[in-house]
């Protein structure tokens, strides 16, 4: 085997156990995050270094770690959220570090129970260099005053400030040596070629790989990337070194700078979160910090000017931050790595894109992996040879895209079904919604129902491109307007709809919706004739909603080879991260 092969080799077996990882962290988070519950990112890291360790029991090849930890990073931007460069930075180095334990004391129980420990602990670490980042050495300062109070208020004695760190890391390395342990006893039962059924693959696998690191319709700036570079360190002197009224003024400046740029660079100060941290930071600073820095308890104006600058810092960076973290997504960034010796990745990581969806229909019940998680990370490993088999014959098809709906010259079908009332629409408002925020342009139309003593009276129609709402069928609609069951269609909110579907008022869209498909177009009527034309258009993505009952009609009068995609009553976050993931690989393969 050549050195190229070699390296393929320890790609694909990375791409399984990070596409593992990825999709544990995607659905059991959504849970855990939904439940609010406390130091969840500890037991998902847990769970990741569990999946790892096991992984390398089968796979023990040099650099599969870190690898794994890579892709498994980069694969946490399908959440409907933007990018988050501090969870991606985590998940890498928690790869690395495994990678570096069993580099150092070897793939055996000593070396994976080191990268273990090491692993959890990053995450205090990170915590720590991330404090200092944002708020300077004042952080410090505030925390070592602290202490010393606390040391003198409830007589713990001669302790050093480095006591309660030391504690916290000792606990985090346990915690990650467990997790190690684990992982290891799970590798000895999951062996090659243990007998576990190959999991199951769901119709809506059915898309183009995505192409990693490109947001089609979003316009990026290598000019906004380099300047906001070249700024931060200039906002850090002016926040240190200038007066606390002309550090307010300048920040103000550059926050609107940012703002009119990239909205969602100032998503994190809309968090209450933030602001309480905001208030804290700022009081404490008020009775521990004076110009002198001393831990004597008591009001100081000036440590109230401390405060204040050091939570305009973390607010300046945090902003910054947010804008690099999305103009690195830039598709000429990407292109520029792949020619310089990152093409595998590249290559490896839309097969990953492309396998996600089934992966993640494949996983236990988020309820079950929390009852029981060794059985849980044991079954997935389980198919592990069954996903590196599959993607190796995706990686021999790589460059033969799947084929689009029969009949039809390019465009690419999905459809969100369901019973009545299952909650159709509100997956589709909350998927646009998802890929808005991520950067896609999305158009067509949504039609939520409105509902009068437990019985739904008529729809609205919004235009998802602009988000105006009109008046679309009620049932007690005036008698001269077209009838389709039991419901009157208002002519203006038909005209509304044709125009939002037109494919001119679309051409930068790079997915449309239409909401719904029933009887009436099954007729001809409705929005039919705006399906005929889209469908025909070349390289465009559509999102269709169609009753349950009604979608095997539909397919067949429209010869379609859909994506499939149920709704649930009450609504699934994990649904909604699946089907955002595999749109915007259908998208970017659409609009390369």
């Amino acid at each position: 085997m050549t050195t190229a092969d070699r390296n393929n080799s320890r790609w694909l077996k990375a791409a399984v156990l990070g596409s593992i990882w990825a999709s544990s962290e995607i659905v059991l988070g959504s849970f855990l995050h939904n439940l609010k519950v406390p130091f969840c990112g500890y037991l998902l890291t847990g769970i990741g270094i569990c999946i790892l360790v096991a992984g390398h029991r089968l796979w023990p090849e040099r650099g599969v770690l870190w690898r794994a930890g890579l892709i498994c990073a980069v694969m946490k931007s399908v959440s409907p959220s933007a990018v988050i460069l501090g969870p991606m930075i985590a998940i890498f180095m928690e790869g690395l570090l495994l990678e570096a334990g069993a580099a150092v004391l070897g793939q055996n129980p000593a070396g994976y129970l080191l990268g273990g420990g090491l692993a959890m602990s990053w995450g205090l670490f990170q915590k720590l260099i991330n404090l200092l980042i944002l708020y300077g050495a004042d952080i410090y300062k505030l925390y070592v005053n602290l202490y010393a109070w606390l040391v003198k208020q409830f007589g713990l004695g001669q302790t050093e400030h480095w006591t309660p760190i030391i504690i916290v890391l000792l606990i985090h390395f346990a915690s990650g040596m467990a997790a190690a342990a684990a992982g290891f006893y799970i590798g000895k039962k999951v062996c090659p070629g243990a007998s576990f059924p190959p999991p199951k693959t769901p119709e809506r696998d059915n898309f183009t790989a995505p192409r990693p690191g490109l947001t089609p319709d979003r316009k990026f700036s290598l000019k906004l990337l380099f300047l906001n570079l070249a700024l931060l360190p200039g906002m850090m002197f002016i926040l240190s070194k200038a007066p606390l009224g002309a550090a307010f003024a300048w920040s103000a400046v550059y926050m609107a700078f940012c703002f009119a740029f990239n909205r969602a660079a100032v998503r994190k100060l809309k968090k209450p979160g933030f602001w309480l941290w905001f208030v804290v930071i700022t009081l404490l600073a008020a009775v521990l910090l004076d110009n002198l820095g001393n831990h004597e308890a008591g009001l100081s104006w000036n440590g109230v000017f401390i405060g204040l600058r050091m939570n305009l810092r973390a607010i300046v960076l945090m902003t910054g931050f947010s804008v690099i973290g999305a103009e690195l997504r830039n598709p000429l960034i990407g292109a520029w790595l792949a020619k310089r010796g990152a093409g595998g990745f590249f290559a490896t990581l839309e097969i990953c894109f492309e396998a996600l969806p089934s992966m993640i229909a494949g996983l236990p019940p988020a309820k079950e992996i929390l009852r029981a998680p060794l059985t849980s990370v044991c079954r997935m490993l389980g198919q592990a040879d069954f996903w590196l088999d599959d993607f190796r014959k995706r990686a021999g098809h790589a460059e033969s895209p799947r084929p689009a709906a029969p009949g039809r010259s390019g465009a690419r079908i999905f459809i969100i079904t369901g019973e009545k009332g299952a909650g159709k629409s509100t997956l589709l408002a909350a998927a646009a919604a998802a890929l808005k925020d991520a950067g896609l342009t999305i158009g067509g139309t949504c039609a939520p129902g409105l509902w009068r003593n437990g019985e739904r009276y008529g729809f609205d129609l919004v235009d998802l491109l602009t988000g105006k709402r009109t008046e679309l069928c009620r049932r007690d609609g005036h008698a001269a307007w077209p009838a389709a069951g039991p419901f009157r269609f208002r002519p203006e909110g038909l005209q509304f709809g044709r125009e939002a579907l037109a494919i001119p008022y679309l051409k930068n869209a790079g997915l449309a919706a239409i909401d719904e498909l029933g009887p009436w177009e099954l007729d001809g009527g409705g929005w039919a004739p705006e399906l005929n034309l889209l469908l025909n258009e070349e390289r465009k993505v559509l999102l269709l909603v169609v009753r349950k009952e009604l979608l095997e009609k539909v397919c067949a009068r429209w010869a379609l080879s859909p994506s499939v995609w149920e709704a649930v009553g009450g609504g699934d976050n994990a649904i909604t991260a699946e089907l955002c993931a595999a749109l915007r690989g259908a998208v970017s393969a659409a609009n390369p």
